[in-house]
């Protein structure tokens, strides 16, 4: 049974979704401007398919992860990501 959720309620889903849609396809835009395409990423052993994988999917990622992908572009954490608060009753 799915349930039902409301307009302001899918509204805040939605926003949520689209900040986590931009980081993770300007996460891949890094590392694509790093020299560091899917192929290579795993040639090369530097991320497993598995964080490929949740890249791509828009799934939580690791500390360790964003490290990584830190090491590869030469690039700070902030760089890749930025806090946004969330609004009340999120």
């Amino acid at each position: 049974m799915q349930k039902e959720i409301s307009c302001a309620n899918r509204e805040k889903v939605c926003k949520k979704l689209i900040r986590v849609r931009n980081v993770c396809r300007f996460i891949l835009g890094k590392l694509s401007e790093n020299g560091w395409n899917s192929y290579r990423l795993r040639k090369e052993k530097a991320l497993s398919e598995s964080v490929i994988t949740s890249i791509r999917n828009r799934t939580s990622i690791t500390i360790n992860t964003i490290d990584k992908i830190c090491e590869l572009c030469d690039c700070q954490p902030g760089d890749l990501m930025h806090y946004v608060k969330n609004e009340q009753g999120e």
